[in-house]
């Protein structure tokens, strides 16, 4: 028995961890686990909200360059006050443009892509909240154009984090007008 004696003592001498401090340990290692993975989640979404963001001036600025290109070499523009369309003529082909039911068209072709939405009326497209502001020359004045567009994302209520809008406008002088 003398051996085994011998292995224990050793045992027996040293001190170990109480529970009160390794349930310390526990708590305050649970603590800062949930404040480091909030603040992950914190900079994903902050992300996620960014990249939104970058998405909806992308294509806001295409469709607006896309749009105002056409006018500032347009030969004739039918319309006039604020309307949701209006007919581009240049070079003797008339197009077109109109804000309707979320989508910009150009001779009923899509420009906006499908996640990002013009917020239009599909009832009455002049009361939207894109539209086209047609101003009759006055004197030396041309014609101008402002072109208002308001970019929405179609998200869910589950992740609003994916929603977001901005409004682009744009004033355009055009060379020549017919009502």
């Amino acid at each position: 028995m003398g051996p085994v004696k011998n292995l224990l003592r050793p045992l027996k001498s040293q001190s170990g961890f109480t529970l009160i401090e390794l349930t310390a340990v526990i708590a305050v290692t649970g603590i800062l686990l949930t404040l480091i993975s909030a603040l992950f989640v914190q900079i994903i979404n902050s992300n996620v909200k960014a990249t939104v963001a970058n998405d909806i001036r992308g294509n806001g600025q295409y469709m607006m360059e896309t749009t105002v290109r056409a006018l500032r070499v347009a030969d004739i523009i039918t319309g006039s006050g604020k309307v949701g369309s209006i007919s581009v003529t240049s070079g003797g082909t008339t197009s077109v443009y109109a804000f309707n039911c979320g989508n910009l068209t150009k001779d009923a072709n899509q420009v906006n892509t499908s996640k990002i939405v013009v917020s239009s009326s599909c009832n009455n497209p002049a009361v939207g909240e894109s539209y086209f502001d047609v101003t009759p020359p006055t004197g030396s004045a041309p014609t101008t154009v402002r072109v208002v567009m308001v970019l929405k994302t179609t998200g869910s209520a589950l992740h609003s984090e994916y929603i977001g809008n901005q409004t682009f406008s744009q004033l355009v002088e055009i060379r020549s007008y017919a009502k």
